[in-house]
């Protein structure tokens, strides 16, 4: 990647890993200068319609951000049609908080583009298997990142932040068991409002976003236990 990067500009920036890419795009945001910022991870690539796309569209600044599709991939072939990613970001509208596996977010409209954001991972992004291993690493650092208080974040564009957010963090943070339960709900009937047409892997996606949320609000709630906090 460095050698791909180092044909095209001398900005670049090598900062400590932190196991994820979320807390770093605050620190991308702040040094971009111009009004639209693209953000892929390192096994997505643009399909030549997205790339036509780029190329021939006049981006509309009273937008928040232009998500595409990005069907999920169980090693072989794409398993889903129905999952939209942002990734194309009006910098002047958005905020974000450096809080592992959340997004960059926006008050403004989000358009939807109906062009493939490629995604090809070596491990499948359907299945039991992401219910563990990697998944219980991934959620004792989200845990221990939301412990660290709002305060002590990182921001961007942090007058943009709603105060609907901040009292949700506070209250979650204070009553996690609580929202253990909630947010498996929530963000089950959330997913599958667009899932659903995608059957039994639609069906997948939901749940592991569901599990995932529950999961982390009751490690959330241990954590405290262990800390007396």
């Amino acid at each position: 990647t460095l050698a791909i990067v180092r044909e095209y500009t001398d900005k670049i920036y090598i900062r400590p890993r932190q196991g994820g890419s979320e807390p770093h795009r605050i620190f991308i945001l702040k040094q971009a200068r111009n009004d639209w910022i693209f953000m892929i991870d390192a096994d997505e690539f643009l399909s030549e319609g997205l790339k036509n796309f780029l190329k021939n569209t006049t981006l509309d600044l009273a937008f928040g951000a232009y998500s595409f599709k990005w069907p999920l991939w169980d090693g072989r072939r794409y398993v889903t049609a129905s999952n939209y990613r942002a990734c194309l970001f009006n910098r002047p509208n958005v905020w974000a908080v450096g809080l592992h596996n959340f997004s960059v977010q926006t008050g403004a409209h989000i358009e939807k583009i109906n062009q493939i954001l490629e995604h090809q991972p070596k491990q499948s992004k359907v299945g039991w298997h992401r219910f563990s291993g990697q998944l219980k690493t991934r959620i004792d650092r989200d845990a221990l990142c939301f412990l660290q208080g709002f305060e002590a974040l990182e921001k961007f564009n942090e007058s943009f932040i709603p105060a609907s957010f901040i009292s949700w963090y506070a209250r979650y943070i204070s009553h996690p068991l609580f929202y253990s339960y909630l947010n498996f709900i929530r963000y089950l009937l959330g997913s599958l409002k667009n899932t659903w047409r995608d059957g039994f892997c639609g069906l997948w996606v939901s749940l592991q976003a569901a599990v995932y949320q529950y999961k982390l609000a009751h490690r959330i709630s241990q954590l405290k236990k262990e800390r007396n906090l």
